[in-house]
């Protein structure tokens, strides 16, 4: 039996599984825990140990015990309500970095308050990563920047219609890199890959999608434990292909629906989560063969059942320090 803790908080709820071949059950953790909002966007667990949680109202913090609530604060100290909060990531010993939609902010542990960041003010940040080389990537709603912290210096990368070696959109949803170092960016008109030598992006999709259809919405990137690369799309369903296989990449359908969340865990299960209403997913990847029937465990909200799922859209994990799964919905 493997324990595995997630936090679901699937319109209105948290919750804990355990997971064993015959079943699954869900403690349900909610707003009334003291949870700012149940639309959880994000989930980040720091170096200390801290679950963080970035919601629609607000960034939570989780001990284990309770949840301590953090929004900024107008100059007059008082808190600035229904901040979306969508990245979260360490930034150093005693800060983080906390995307947001009215911009770029820091918590400081030593100070417990939200800072605003003097960059990209006026932009609504989607995701944060950190690559290799400790440049920092944000996805906005304007455009794909990279900073670098040492230099000081902001680059940004946007769509240009006329200019094919452009980023394909410039609503950025998700930046990933590989096990290789390859940045990909999944975007609101397809997957991304940033050329470093060049400063360009080659555009690809998969043959039944049209580039620049408004179907062609790369919500999440993952990466599994046999170099294979996990693309969802929030509106035509999830896709597969080798790393091997570049630079003419063939993509393998896998699943039909709203895929908004993935994530390969320690174990190399591709957990997989889909929006309106149509459940969570877990599969084996070391019984996964392209062109064969995937194999997969789904989990649906029961009302006769308080240990099933609250509700069916998944829309953030994380895989914690115990390997333990953490769901937000």
């Amino acid at each position: 039996m493997r324990y595995i803790i997630s936090i679901l908080l699937v319109f209105f709820s948290l919750q804990n599984i355990w997971s064993q071949e015959t079943q699954s059950l869900f403690k349900r953790l909610n707003a009334a825990n003291g949870l700012s909002n149940n639309w959880v966007r994000c989930i980040y667990m720091d170096e200390t140990g801290y679950m963080w949680f970035g919601t629609a109202d607000g960034l939570n913090k989780y001990d284990g015990h309770k949840f301590s609530v953090y929004r900024p604060e107008t100059n007059s100290g008082k808190s600035i309500g229904n901040i979306n909060v969508s990245g979260v990531l360490q930034k150093s010993r005693h800060e983080l970095w906390i995307g947001t939609d009215l911009g770029l902010y820091t918590y400081n542990y030593l100070d417990d308050k939200l800072h605003p960041y003097p960059l990209m003010k006026s932009l609504a940040i989607l995701c944060v990563t950190e690559d290799r080389d400790k440049k920092l990537w944000f996805g906005t709603n304007n455009g794909l920047h990279r900073f670098d912290p040492v230099a000081g210096t902001l680059t940004s990368y946007r769509h240009v219609p006329s200019d094919p070696s452009t980023i394909a959109s410039s609503y950025i949803n998700i930046v990933f890199e590989d096990s290789s170092g390859n940045i990909w960016i999944g975007s609101k008109a397809g997957l991304s890959l940033f050329i470093k030598n060049t400063q360009s992006f080659i555009n690809y999709q998969p043959g039944d999608i049209t580039l620049g259809n408004s179907t062609n919405d790369v919500s999440w990137i993952s990466e599994d434990h046999n170099k294979r690369i996990w693309v969802a799309y929030a509106e035509e369903g999830l896709y597969v292909f080798s790393l091997n296989s570049r630079p003419n990449i063939e993509f393998n359908k896998v699943m039909d629906g709203k895929i908004m969340k993935l994530l390969v865990d320690s174990q190399n299960n591709l957990w997989i989560g889909k929006g309106s209403g149509q459940g969570l997913y877990k599969m084996p990847l070391s019984r996964f063969k392209p062109g064969e029937k995937p194999v997969f465990e789904h989990f649906q909200y029961d009302p006769n059942n308080i240990q099933s799922l609250s509700d069916n859209s998944i829309y953030s994990f994380c895989e914690d320090h115990f390997k333990d799964i953490w769901i937000g919905t």
